[in-house]
């Protein structure tokens, strides 16, 4: 009974054997990893999403403090072309157009070619609205700001691409009197713009003050010379008067000297006067007052002028 058992049992065992040469032949399969989770992409999508439901609720700033962040997070144009697509919304369009730059250049999530197209798009209406001001003071050294921001020598030195429509414009130095000017700026043209400042002490326009002494000095002229002619008038006829009745006037000649003396001081005098307002006349038209100037440049259809649009 006991060889029976052993006998039946070798199959057994040979099969066993037989299954595991084939469990190590073939192992089983390993199971796959987890995908692992980038905690920054996820952080960057929640922001993106918080954007794009700002900007759908026409909330534009807030949208492009998200937008912003975003690309803080993760530099991408797609995160750059919401910023662009605010700021237009925003009429921002300077500012529009560089984020445009920024997206189409961007190499991080590049835009595919349907949204480059929308983007460049986007840019060329943007830049219909943006014109440009060169703007320069005088004196040379005067700060000059623009709509509150202070500009540096490199900004005032080219063009100053600008929003269209009205900006402010001051300029300070020491020793002049403050200059404010507002420019109506239009879209596509280049207007030039200068602030001239006006001394504190004195303005130097020695043709004025040239005019007005020598005006002033004839009037006066005009004035003594006029009485003493009359006075002088007056004691001849005395002297007529008196000799018509017999009398005899010792001094009449020289009444008559000082008469003609004075008849010349007042024709001196007049020509001093109108020498006087010569050089006041000449001095206002030669004066180029260039703060209240404000140059004409080409627009579409017309021309731009101090905001008035002649066609």
């Amino acid at each position: 009974m006991i060889a029976v058992t052993l006998v039946s049992s070798l199959p057994c065992d040979a099969h066993g054997q037989a299954d595991a040469r084939r469990r190590r032949a073939n192992p089983p399969a390993a199971t796959p990893p987890a995908p692992t989770v980038d905690p920054i992409e996820v952080h960057y999508r929640e922001i993106i999403a918080r954007a794009v439901g700002e900007f759908s609720a026409g909330n534009y700033g807030e949208a492009i403090t998200l937008f912003e962040e975003a690309y803080g997070v993760r530099p991408s144009a797609r995160a750059l072309r919401g910023v662009a697509k605010s700021r237009f919304e925003l009429r921002q369009y300077v500012r529009t157009v560089d984020a445009c730059d920024a997206a189409l250049a961007a190499t991080v999530d590049p835009l595919d070619p349907e949204l480059r197209a929308e983007i460049e798009e986007l840019r060329t209406r943007a830049n219909t609205f943006v014109g440009s001001i060169r703007v320069s003071a005088a004196p040379a050294s005067a700060e000059v700001s623009l709509d509150g921001r202070l500009l540096s020598a490199e900004e005032r030195a080219v063009p100053i691409r600008i929003d269209q429509g009205p900006h402010n414009l001051d300029a300070n130095a020491v020793g002049f009197a403050p200059s404010h000017r507002q420019v109506d700026v239009a879209g596509g043209a280049e207007q030039p713009v200068m602030l001239r400042l006006v001394s504190l002490t004195a303005e130097r326009r020695p043709l004025r003050w040239a005019g007005i002494g020598t005006a002033g000095a004839g009037a006066l002229g005009m004035i003594l010379s006029g009485v003493w002619v009359a006075n002088r008038g007056n004691a001849l006829d005395e002297c007529g008067s008196l000799a018509a009745r017999g009398g005899e006037c010792s001094n009449a000649s020289t009444i008559a000297a000082q008469r003609n003396h004075a008849s010349g001081m007042l024709v001196l005098s007049s020509v001093t006067l109108a020498a006087g307002a010569g050089l006041f006349v000449v001095d206002i038209l030669t004066h180029h007052d260039d703060s209240t100037e404000v140059a004409c440049t080409p627009v579409r259809g017309g021309m731009m002028c101090g905001g008035v649009v002649t066609w």
